[in-house]
């Protein structure tokens, strides 16, 4: 009976553990119109490789933006970010590329769903690749919190938070952020700390402890 007091115990501990990460919302705000860019990956996400990153112009990241329409009608924005012309390290550079697309009208604010990789013409795009690795083949959605143009067409402002699935995998996300020109927080939501499973552990070792002691 005691074991399995100490094991509804500890599932509770785990339970409570996990909504306190999961709950742990920190918004990264800026007072003025910012460039940020921030992903978060699972370990076995061939793109992200279980990295996260939060990088800004004040970081030395160049942030470069770009747009088109292709043949087929397929309207696409982009983005460049990375530290080429900061970092003295030319094998320790660090670079991403990231690009949003519909076929058929351009892009405004909203949430789109069922994507295919950017340029597809019978689904919304997605492509977020960096450092080397991209997928060929991806599901998942975005959602645009903030899109104005400039006069000659080009972005003005953009904001979009993402999730790509590497080959329709749920299990290899990446989850980012894209602000440019933008004043829109972006939220991180980060996984349990080794500090949160290092109380799980001495709670663990102190409810055997008593166990002995009672035995």
């Amino acid at each position: 009976m005691k074991i399995k007091k100490i094991e509804f115990f500890i599932a509770g501990i785990s339970r409570f553990l996990g909504s306190i990460a999961l709950s742990l919302v920190i918004s990264l705000g800026t007072a003025n119109a910012a460039n940020i860019f921030y992903y978060t990956s699972s370990p076995e996400s061939y793109v992200g490789h279980g990295e996260t990153f939060l990088v800004t112009d004040a970081d030395g990241f160049g942030f470069k933006n770009f747009g088109y329409t292709t043949t087929d009608s397929v309207y696409v924005i982009g983005f460049s970010i990375n530290d080429f012309l900061t970092n003295p390290n030319i094998f320790g550079t660090k670079w991403w590329d990231v690009a949003f697309s519909q076929v058929g009208t351009p892009l405004t604010v909203g949430f789109y769903d069922n994507v295919e990789r950017d340029g597809s013409t019978t689904s919304p795009g997605l492509s977020f690749s960096g450092n080397g690795a991209g997928n060929s083949s991806l599901t998942g959605f975005f959602n645009i919190l903030e899109i104005t143009y400039k006069a000659n067409g080009s972005i003005n402002s953009f904001a979009a938070d993402f999730t790509q699935y590497d080959d329709g995998n749920t299990e290899w996300w990446n989850v980012g952020s894209i602000r440019y020109n933008s004043d829109i927080a972006v939220t991180l939501v980060p996984e349990p700390t080794q500090s949160l499973l290092m109380i799980l552990g001495l709670v663990l070792v102190t409810l055997v402890a008593r166990k002995r002691t009672h035995i």
